[in-house]
């Protein structure tokens, strides 16, 4: 696979200054974006939500270069099926600290190839040694990924599935790197972005679709117990929907979601 630095083709390996901003401080922002039959899925989501990002990080970009660069990079690689993650952070320049002497950015396009994933999660849990705090930043995803690096370790020593994560209030945030929705009473349930969980793309996708739909969707603050009482608990990212099966020591109704997400066109 061929990876685009700033505008240049390169294999696998790419030279920085040893005070580079990004390795020095995590100073910037990344997307993973889906990419199915040659298409960068809800590009202009992604790029939206990097704007953003950017802009609270005060650092100058261009998205519409962007859906230029992805362009080439598909077709250089040819790839139909996979992933595309881009990294911006802020270019070196002479400061003290963490003061930083420029806005200007750099970027790295790696393609991947797509690896099936099991769309059933058989076993999850919550987390015990890692909690989620919401701030202006929880929204995006920086190259400062510390805590979700601390969730996945947990996941992977319990062995577990998946994880769900509680914030430091003790209400469900997310999963290791994915958001969570549940279905009780007709009604679906995602935590809000004041819960500290990522805005992710697919949980936008699947929120604007129920709500065109009128399906009853409602953001709300929840605890493990009431987690635990729903029909059905399912987490959306980059790769799509996965169902939980089963959760502690309860389980729980895929099929019944996943017929209903079908209308939804999921």
């Amino acid at each position: 696979m061929k990876v685009l630095f700033d505008g240049k083709w390169i294999e696998d390996k790419i030279e920085l200054s040893v005070l580079d901003r990004g390795l020095q401080f995590g100073d910037g922002l990344f997307e993973t974006i889906a990419v199915r039959n040659g298409e960068a899925k809800y590009l202009k989501y992604h790029l939206e939500r990097l704007a953003k990002g950017a802009d609270k990080l005060n650092l100058s970009l261009e998205t519409d270069d962007f859906e230029n660069q992805i362009e080439l990079v598909l077709n250089e690689n040819h790839l139909l099926d996979g992933s595309l993650k881009l990294m911006v952070w802020r270019k070196y320049a002479a400061a003290k600290g963490y003061d930083f002497g420029t806005t200007e950015s750099q970027y790295l396009l790696i393609p991947k190839q797509h690896h099936s994933i099991d769309e059933i999660i058989k076993k999850a849990g919550f987390a015990k040694n890692i909690t989620f705090i919401y701030s202006s930043l929880s929204g995006f995803k920086t190259m400062n990924a510390l805590p979700y690096i601390l969730a996945a370790n947990e996941r992977k020593l319990r062995k577990l599935d998946e994880l769900i994560v509680l914030n430091t209030e003790g209400y469900i945030c997310e999963c290791v790197s994915s958001n969570i929705f549940w279905l009780k009473d007709n009604v679906y349930h995602t935590p809000p972005l004041s819960s500290g969980c990522l805005d992710g793309v697919m949980r936008r996708v699947l929120i604007e679709r129920m709500v065109k739909a009128e399906v009853k969707i409602q953001e709300s603050l929840s605890t493990q117990e009431e987690l635990l009482s729903a029909e059905a608990i399912f987490t959306t990212n980059s790769n799509g929907i996965r169902f939980i099966e089963r959760l502690e020591n309860n389980s729980f109704d895929v099929a019944i979601v996943k017929s209903k997400l079908a209308h939804l066109g999921f």
